[in-house]
């Protein structure tokens, strides 16, 4: 093979890889849903790469109040009066790989979709 054709196969080749990763990228962006539950029961799924503008609402029970906030992509407790905060300083999740977790009032956050490969805290890298 002369070198203008190890050229042209080298390109096609780069090509090809590139394709397959927006290919790649643009699918798993898609239909990541945040699953709001309380108690163990789905109160709320929110499809955060849909959104168009932020959304806040609060869960509210047993006297016990937590506020989230959803944005594009991403969830986050803003408030909550437990004691510890540890949902509230917990701060954005954008994927699976951690859930909120509001254990004092039973509320858990987790998002689904997305990416379907595992992360360095699932053990995939």
């Amino acid at each position: 093979m002369n070198s203008k054709k190890a050229v042209l196969v080298l390109a096609a080749i780069v090509l090809a890889c590139a394709a397959l990763m927006l290919i790649r990228g643009a699918m798993t962006s898609e239909n990541k849903i945040a699953a709001v539950y309380l108690d163990g029961k789905v109160i709320r799924e929110i499809e955060l790469d849909k959104l168009t503008e932020p959304i806040e609402f609060d869960i509210t029970e047993n006297g016990n109040t937590n506020r989230v906030r959803a944005e594009r992509g991403r969830i986050r407790m803003i408030s909550a009066d437990c004691p510890d905060k540890v949902c509230v300083n917990q701060g954005w999740i954008d994927n699976g790989a951690v859930p909120i977790v509001c254990l004092p009032h039973k509320i858990t956050i987790e998002i689904k979709g997305g990416s379907p490969e595992l992360d360095a805290v699932a053990g995939g890298v």
